[in-house]
Parts: C-alpha cells; structure tokens; sequence
C-alpha cells in the first residue's frame, strides 16, 4: 500500500512519512538497499524529517555502511538532542 500512495498526488512532506514507513517495512524484510532508497527519497522531499535519517542510519548499519550510519545518528541526535535510541545508536556504531 506504501508503493500506491506514493504514486498519488500529496504534499511533500506527508510524501516523505510514507517513504520512511516503506523504509521500515523493508528493513524489518532485510531489504536493505530498497530502505536506503527510500530513506533517502524521504530525506530529499524533507530534509528535516529526522525519521529519514534515523532510517537511513538503520539502512546504513543494516548495510555494514558504519561511517555513513553514524552521520547519519548524528544529524537525528541534532534534530532531536532527547532521542535517547538515536543517540543509542550513534554511541554504539
């Protein structure tokens, strides 16, 4: 259903939640490059949605991609300094 209301006409930014869903949705399926893209096209349509790069960072991580997970931990613990399982995840990786 992601992949269907993507393709309607909706404003950016909720467009960008429905990509972070699917990201979700395929990492929990170990389809890890699949959630990357769609992170990232979360992150392009909203770049202050935090949800985008937390799972970017999750794609990233997932994907043995350290360096780049971390930046992107980084930028969630920025956005969001109370997020205790984003910074969670910047101290670990």
């Amino acid at each position: 259903m992601y992949s269907e209301a993507i393709l309607c006409k909706i404003a950016p930014g909720k467009k960008s939640v429905i990509y972070c869903n699917r990201a979700l949705a395929q990492l929990k399926l170990e389809n890890n490059a699949i959630a990357l893209y769609d992170a990232c096209e979360s992150i392009k349509l909203d770049p202050t949605n935090p949800k985008g790069f937390y799972r970017r960072g999750q794609a990233y991580t997932a994907m043995r991609q350290l360096k780049n997970a971390v930046a992107d931990f980084k930028t969630v613990c920025k956005m969001q300094p109370t997020n205790k399982d984003a910074r969670e995840k910047y101290e670990m990786t």
